[in-house]
């Protein structure tokens, strides 16, 4: 078993640090969690149209160019929130 000694700083200092960085990392993984559930979600035409801030007709021609892509369940339409924020691109 090997022996790790600190120089320098009190037991204090390390328990915050030790603290600050499970802190961190816990929110990290939560956040990624959320964000994984909120991108899988299905939302109706006019969630989609509010979300992108257009109307449904403008909707149905981005699918109809193939710009975005409809999930059918029992004879209703959705759209995939992670697909539809991912046709927004960055210009650099």
């Amino acid at each position: 078993m090997s022996t790790i000694q600190f120089v320098s700083t009190t037991p204090e200092a390390l328990a915050s640090q030790i603290a600050e960085t499970v802190a961190s990392e816990i929110s990290k993984q939560l956040k990624s969690i959320t964000t994984t559930e909120e991108e899988s979600e299905y939302m109706t035409p006019d969630e989609t149209a509010k979300l992108l801030s257009v109307n449904k007709s403008t909707l149905w021609r981005h699918q109809k160019n193939g710009l975005l892509t409809t999930y059918s369940f029992a004879g209703r339409v959705y759209y995939k929130r992670s697909e539809v924020l991912s046709g927004f691109s960055k210009n650099v």
